[in-house]
């Protein structure tokens, strides 16, 4: 018998990264009120704790329905999103209707996309972004099969900063092994 999704999730919230992590290239990213959170796993939530010792309403965007059904499960007793969407990125204007984020974080996903889907993806999702677009993948080639029958967890394109540049983001690699990438909404909304 396996852990109940909620001990899962506690388990895995207790693992945080330091503040420093995101801040030391983005000052303000725990300014703001609303985040939607692009993709998790059953067994890794980055910077999910962070964001909630930081006062983040929290609404997830997940494409597995085993993963967006754990989460719903485990947020009965966590408490932890105000909504949770099952859905893909790329239609996330047929997912989530008439709302917009302070921020949208989508920590290693971009390269779980073909790269000729990614320019419109990231057009859609900037719809969706108030103030910051937060991204981050691997730096190049990354081996990631299909895990526990969730074929999404594969790895379908290579990106590079330049890729982020091109694309009007800022973007910088740690020692060639992950990227960051960001994006602000200069327009007054």
């Amino acid at each position: 018998m396996g852990r109940e999704p909620s001990r899962i999730v506690e388990l895995r919230m207790n693992k945080t990264r330091p503040d420093s992590y995101l801040t030391k290239y983005i000052p303000d990213f725990f300014d703001y009120k609303t985040v939607l959170y692009i993709g998790i796993e059953k067994y890794r939530c980055v910077f999910i704790k962070n964001l909630v010792e930081h006062g983040y309403i929290i609404d997830l965007l997940e494409i597995w329905k085993p993963h967006a059904d754990h989460y719903r499960e485990a947020n009965k007793k966590l408490c932890i999103f105000r909504d949770i969407y099952n859905g893909d990125v790329r239609k996330i204007d047929e997912v989530i209707i008439g709302k917009k984020y302070d921020v949208v974080f989508w920590f290693h996903g971009p390269e779980h996309i073909l790269k000729d889907q990614i320019p419109e993806t990231f057009n859609k999702i900037k719809k969706y972004t108030k103030k910051l677009l937060v991204m981050a993948c691997p730096h190049g080639e990354s081996e990631s099969p299909a895990r526990d029958g969730n074929i999404y967890n594969e790895h379908y394109c290579a990106l590079y900063p330049q890729d982020f540049i091109d694309l009007g983001f800022n973007a910088i690699s740690e020692n060639d092994v992950r990227i960051k990438a960001w994006w602000r909404n200069e327009k007054d909304i």
